[in-house]
Parts: structure tokens; sequence; C-alpha cells
């Protein structure tokens, strides 16, 4: 049982119930000395939190969607805090990656039961932490062109739907993708840095296995060569016998990645929009630590 517990709660998330997430508390953690700090409308996550936590408390819950889990996380790893997830958001990916159920329920039940801390990396983008994915192309095209209705309204599938239509109407851009220290320039469509994968029971062929306590990234480049290029590879296959060029590849980044592109396409991190690029993306070793059942 924590002794001291701080609960950051963003009301504005996906499916935030704070009613639900109050009783959970009343019946998990009656006993614990807390706070509960509720954000405003466009409130910075991180420096709330970094705020509260100067009372000292011993753990802080995050109750919202993966954005404000990692705002949370951010300060909490700052001050050696470590965060329990409240899954309140719309995905709540990085909960799923991590094993932890996914109903506000059951993860604040954690909070009664024996805990390990397990520390994770996360990613830096202009002074803020990322704990899941960052991207530039269809992937983040396709969280600028999301509304929050269809978000709350559809869930997950409203992402999976926006990005198929972006798929087919996004223009392939020239971008230097550089990976650390090393360069490549293509026509790119899609550029994901992955620090948490998709959790899977059974690996899936042509894809690393992504965690996010293995001290790297993995990258994801999706690129169209240019007609010039396509008459190449036909030559090489038909006339050589040689195999074409694959148009996915998969990299690893052991400190960062630097994405600039011809045109000033949106950057999106962890499901919302965070600039535009150039973008660098920094690997940062044991950001935080999460509860997780012992």
């Amino acid at each position: 049982m924590v002794g001291r517990l701080l609960v950051i709660v963003n009301p504005g998330s996906g499916r935030a119930k704070f009613g639900e997430l109050v009783s959970a508390l009343e019946r998990h953690a009656g006993l614990c000395e807390r706070r509960v700090r509720r954000l405003a409308d466009g409130e910075d996550v991180v420096q709330a939190t970094r705020e509260e936590l100067r009372g000292g408390w011993d753990a802080v819950v995050a109750a919202g969607g993966d954005g404000t889990v990692a705002g949370v996380a951010q300060a909490a790893g700052e001050a050696g805090v470590p965060v329990l997830i409240a899954p309140m958001g719309t995905a709540n990916m990085l909960a799923v990656q991590l094993g932890l159920p996914d109903d506000l329920d059951g993860a604040i039940a954690l909070l009664a039961t024996k805990t390990v801390v397990r520390r994770i990396d996360g990613m830096e983008i202009a002074g803020r932490l990322h704990l899941l994915s960052a991207g530039v192309g269809v992937s983040a095209t396709t969280i600028r062109d999301l509304s929050d209705r269809d978000k709350r309204w559809f869930g997950l599938p409203a992402y999976l739907l926006t990005g198929v239509a972006r798929g087919f109407t996004f223009r392939p851009t020239p971008c230097s993708v550089r990976i650390d220290g090393r360069e490549t320039r293509l026509r790119v469509l899609d550029v994901s840095v992955l620090n948490a994968g998709f959790k899977s029971e059974r690996p899936v062929l042509g894809i690393p296995d992504i965690r996010p306590d293995d001290g790297r990234l993995d990258v994801l480049i999706v690129w169209a060569p240019r007609p010039l290029e396509y008459l190449r590879e036909l030559w090489r296959a038909f006339v050589h016998r040689r195999r074409a060029r694959p148009t996915i590849g998969w990299q690893t980044a052991e400190r960062e990645v630097r994405i600039d592109c011809r045109e000033r396409l949106p950057v999106q991190a962890d499901g919302d929009l965070v600039g535009e690029a150039p973008v660098t993306i920094r690997l940062v070793r044991d950001a935080v630590g999460i509860l997780t059942p012992a």
C-alpha cells in the first residue's frame, strides 16, 4: 500500500469519468493520504505535476490518455517518483504494452496489492518526454485530421479508418532521415520512431520485438521510389534476376533520430501534434518508473 498518493486527472481525456475514479480510489486506496489535482482545460500537465510533487509524495497516479501519462511521467521521472497508469483515454496504448489493467477499477486496485517498479525508456522532443511513438508523414496527418468527436465516439477504429484514407491521399515528400549520424535521403510516406511496440502473443514476421525498456528506438521508414527508380528496380528484377529493394524498412537508433523534410510536415508524438519537421527525437534511457503487478 502506498502511503502518500498524488493523483493527476485530465478530465478532458477520451473516456474520462471522474466519479468512477473517485469511487475506485475510495475502494482501493481509502487509507492513503492523497491529493487529487484536476487539470484545467489547456493546463500544462508537466508543470502542474512538478508543482504538486513538491509536497513529497510516494507515488503519482496519471489519470488520462497516453499524452497525460507522458506529461506526468516527465515530472515524476525528474523527481524519482513512480507512476501508476489509470486508463481514462481513448486507447491507453502504454498500459496495454506493459500488460496493465485496461479498466479504471483494475488499475487503481493495484495500489492495494504488491507492485514492482518497472523502469522504461522515453523519447525527448523539444524538451518534452514521450513514451510510445513519434512520426512524420501519414501517421501525423492522421492525427491532425482526426477530430476529438470521432476519437470519443469511435475510439481506436477512428484512427485506423482515418489512417487508411490518408495512406491513399498522402503525397510522398523528399526527406532526410539521420539515425545516430547516418543519413538517408528518401521520398517518404511515413517515418515512425517507436519506443513501445504493439503487444502480441506471437512475433509478427518482419516486425522487431519493440520493448520500452530495451535501451533503443526502432525506426520504421516507408518510402516511395521515383518513377526512374521504379524502372531501375524492374530492370534489376527481370534482367539481372535480383530481388527488388523493399520500400518498407526497419532501423535501430541508440541515441537520436532527426527527420528533415522539404515540406513543413506535422509531427505527432503519443497521439498528439507536437510541431512540424524538422524534428529531433532523442532517446532517454530509464526515463521513469511505472508501477506494475509483482
